[in-house]
């Protein structure tokens, strides 16, 4: 984040420096006038010795025409400089804006660290004659998972591979689940990046999605862990 800053510097540095340099020549230019004038032998006619501080002073004079030629163009030239960096920093907050919509639509690959959540299945089957429900994954529970990683702050989320964007759905036909239209299994593998450490509390507070998922009946089993890494691919079109 800091190396722009610094190259920005460094430019204004090399125009200062060639606006320094100009003026030197400026000041070297009153210096010369004065030293000429003073290598004038005064021994010489009046009328020659003036003649000769004459087209002295109107060399000197253009010399010094010329040189405030080159401050000006220095200056110009600094001027459209500082304009160009002025509109690049300006541009900057929208170019961020530009890419976080693309993240939060999917459209883009994105890559950083965040969690990786398993959720599976009851270990062992119903018994007999009861309510299936607590022992399998519903499309509720992965949506449940999905809005608690959000609310913990998770910039992009994918289940079984597939990113998910604001219009994503997850929904069961019969008791197969369909992510993003497209069928998946267990174990369900969501894939959030984030801060890891956030995105784990969220996920593990006490009356949050595991605790109810865990307790009070149910036997769903989850795995979760912190990913230095995870890669998830940009968003494909539902149909």
């Amino acid at each position: 984040m800091h190396r722009p800053r610094v190259r920005h510097q460094w430019k204004n540095q090399v125009w200062v420096g060639l606006v320094a340099l100009a003026l030197g020549g400026m000041i070297a230019f009153s210096w010369r006038a004065q030293s000429q004038a003073r290598q004038v032998n005064p021994t010489q006619p009046s009328q020659q010795v003036q003649y000769q501080l004459q087209s002295r002073l109107a060399l000197l004079q253009q010399e010094n025409a010329s040189l405030k030629q080159q401050v000006d163009e220095v200056q110009s030239q600094l001027a459209q400089h500082n304009q160009s960096a002025a509109r690049q920093a300006s541009m900057k907050p929208t170019e961020e804006a530009l890419q976080a919509a693309q993240i939060l639509a999917g459209t883009v690959a994105v890559r950083g660290a965040g969690v990786l959540v398993t959720v599976n299945d009851a270990a062992t089957p119903p018994p007999s004659n009861s309510d299936p429900t607590p022992y399998l994954v519903h499309d509720y529970v992965l949506q449940d998972v999905v809005n608690e990683l959000r609310a913990g702050g998770a910039e992009a989320i994918a289940v079984n591979g597939r990113r998910l964007t604001g219009i994503s759905a997850i929904y069961c036909v019969g008791p197969t689940i369909y992510i993003g239209g497209v069928a998946a299994a267990p174990p369900y593998t969501i894939e959030a990046i984030g801060d890891p450490d956030t995105l784990m509390s969220a996920l593990k507070m006490y009356g949050g999605v595991i605790d109810e998922y865990t307790h009070n009946g149910w036997q769903l089993r989850f795995d979760v862990k912190k990913m230095k890494e995870i890669n998830l691919p940009a968003a494909i079109p539902q149909k």
